[in-house]
């Protein structure tokens, strides 16, 4: 509910930001004077919205942090080299998937402090590193690196991926300490991680309850005295990860068998009244019909939620994708997932069809271009993602839709010709431009339109990596117009899920090359 309603809040607030004309102004200072209950009902969601946003960054800090069951048995996990040299056990993470906590001990503070979660006087906060087997980028690495891998509720205060600069700063133990209420560079954990241009990424704490239970040790070392016998005096044990600055290719998943269990509070909250709230005072919705169109989306998240929020903010509820919305990318559950959130309409393409009809059914094509084994290995990582439901869904999409703008006939379709024999495909006489995808490219003819695909690009105008639609403005006069719009996107996320799925290699490369992450 907390997601809910914190994405109504911001909604919200856009639309007011949007706000463009005094006209508009006038009639949203009018809804509110005749809405002052509603108005009045809602202001402490508002109050606490910030609040709401540091609980949410706390459940997803807390969901994503690796905590070891040690109740199991934890042996194939286990360094027994380190472990049996050092007489202290080792945890090997270095090519595993996981995300912790880590503080290097500063001349300022004691281990034991540090290990029994105690704040000393002045030192109320704590700024940790967040690590994960996307990056590990560390401030002070040359002495004793702490690792936790848990925050007890309520002790979170924000993150940042890069340098709050706040240890030995703050002061009072409050929200308003410096960096609590700065909402720059905040991020989920993994995101946070990255670290970009290796700026050691932070989680800001309060110090008091905090306790860490591991010593850090990179793989490329072997354990110092003076760590051996800091874990020994204390009973901590070592984690191995990665060397320092360094992405873990390919990591592996811990049996989740040997993660503890971790419980969220998910009770929903029945009072969220703030859509009530927007749709009594604000009419986002342009009276110009808008169509919003992509393509090839090709399993990849990041560039799809891109163009679909962009649409969003813009008031576009008419959307539609040209199809290619899996295969070959890492996250085709997931692209699908935000299709049906979105309401967008979707038509089959090739990769479709492949999971639905086969790839004997496209086999001159696929021949053709040298892509059988490919298409096999696509197919297989697909389905394993996709759930039952999701595929049975993707059965009905049809091969084209036709949209009728005044006296004119838009036809979209994945591609225009035959996949084996190359043959144009027949169209009704009276279609006044055809829509398609598939080639990738962007391109436009007399009476045809080919969309690039959604993640396929490389744009330097908007500081690297874009996300490619169009749309499509119906005229008070029935004509129509067609602009192409690029929108960024995070590029360091989808380079990561590319990493860390369970695609062949060379599958990877590929997928990369085409979004342009692979540079």
């Amino acid at each position: 509910s907390h997601i809910l309603e914190s994405m109504m809040i911001m909604s919200f607030v856009e639309d007011v930001i949007n706000v463009d004309n005094v006209y508009t102004l006038m009639e949203l200072a009018k809804n509110i004077y005749n809405n002052f209950d509603l108005v009045t009902e809602c202001k402490p969601m508002f109050d606490m919205f910030v609040e709401k946003l540091r609980q949410l960054y706390e459940v997803e800090l807390s969901c994503n942090l690796t905590k070891i069951d040690f109740d199991k048995d934890i042996s194939s996990i286990v360094d027994e080299k380190i472990t049996q040299t050092t007489g202290v056990q080792t945890l090997d993470f270095s090519d595993k998937k996981y995300c912790l906590l880590f503080h290097s001990l500063s001349p300022r503070e004691t281990a034991e402090n540090l290990v029994n979660g105690i704040a000393e006087a002045g030192k109320n906060t704590l700024c940790t590193s967040i690590g994960s087997h996307r990056n590990l980028s560390l401030f002070a690495s040359e002495r004793i690196v702490f690792a936790t891998d848990e925050v007890p509720e309520g002790l979170f205060i924000r993150s940042s991926n890069v340098n709050m600069s706040t240890n030995g700063d703050v002061g009072y133990n409050d929200f308003s300490d410096k960096g609590a209420l700065r909402m720059r560079n905040q991020r989920g954990a993994l995101d946070t991680s990255i670290a970009p241009q290796d700026y050691n990424s932070e989680v800001l704490t309060f110090r008091e309850g905090v306790k860490f239970k591991y010593i850090a040790i990179p793989c490329d070392r072997e354990p110092t005295a003076e760590e051996i016998e800091c874990a020994k005096k204390y009973n901590l044990k070592f984690i191995k990860t990665q060397t320092l600055s360094t992405t873990i290719d390919s990591p592996k998943e811990i049996d989740k068998e040997l993660l503890e269990v971790k419980k969220i509070d998910t009770k929903q909250n029945q009072d969220v009244k703030i859509d009530s709230l927007h749709t009594h005072l604000i009419n986002n919705k342009s009276e110009v019909r808008k169509i919003a169109v992509f393509g090839d989306s090709h399993g990849l998240f990041e560039p799809t939620l891109a163009i679909l929020e962009d649409a969003r903010k813009q008031g576009i509820t008419e959307i539609y994708s040209l199809g290619d919305n899996i295969g070959t990318g890492p996250n085709p559950k997931e692209v699908l997932e935000l299709l049906d959130e979105y309401g967008v309409k979707s038509i089959k393409g090739n990769h479709e069809g492949y999971v639905v009809d086969g790839i004997e059914k496209y086999m001159e094509h696929l021949q053709q271009t040298g892509a059988v084994d490919e298409a096999r290995r696509n197919v297989e990582y697909v389905k394993s993602m996709l759930t039952p439901e999701q595929i049975e869904k993707i059965e009905q999409y049809p091969e084209s839709v036709q949209i009728e703008i005044g006296d004119k006939l838009l036809y979209l379709t994945h591609y225009m010709r035959d996949y084996n024999s190359g043959e144009l495909k027949d169209f009704p006489e009276e279609v006044d431009r055809i829509i398609q995808g598939h080639e990738h490219f962007q391109g436009t003819t007399d009476k045809i339109t080919t969309l690039r695909g959604a993640g396929i690009g490389y744009n330097p105008d908007f500081g690297g990596f874009s996300a490619y639609y169009s749309i499509i403005t119906v005229n008070p006069d029935g004509s129509y117009s067609i602009e192409d719009r690029s929108v960024p996107y995070n590029y360091y996320s989808l380079k990561h899920d590319i990493n860390e799925s369970y695609m062949e290699i060379q599958d990877k490369e590929k997928i990369a090359k085409w979004a342009g992450v692979s540079r």
